[in-house]
């Protein structure tokens, strides 16, 4: 689970970048990657087709996703929080992993 909301926390990262490259800005929201498209050697394609899912905070991952400043807390409800100031994505838990976690105990996932 933590792997996977890793790779996913990568793939939203590299999504924002590419939709800075095509748009000449970062998007607004989270829902501009799924609602946006761009020319891909001639063919439309959305930035994403989803938002992927966080599965920390729930056993069957949370896409959910907040817009926030970057001087506005975390609420630790899970999915994603994007920082509309800075373009960061982070994990919406600010909590240390408990033990159950294994390797990731004490790591907190929003400084993933």
């Amino acid at each position: 689970k933590v792997a996977a909301t890793k790779s996913n926390l990568d793939t939203l990262r590299s999504r924002i970048t590419l939709y800075r490259a095509k748009e000449g800005r970062y998007p607004e929201t989270l829902a501009d990657l799924v609602n946006k498209t761009y020319m891909d050697a001639g063919v439309r394609k959305p930035y994403l087709t989803k938002i992927p899912s966080e599965l920390i905070s729930s056993t069957k991952g949370r896409n959910e996703h907040v817009a926030r400043q970057s001087d506005e807390a975390l609420t630790n409800e899970g999915g994603w929080v994007y920082r509309t100031d800075t373009a960061e994505i982070l994990v919406n838990l600010n909590e240390p992993l408990d033990r159950s976690w294994g390797d990731y105990t004490g790591q907190k996932p929003s400084e993933w």
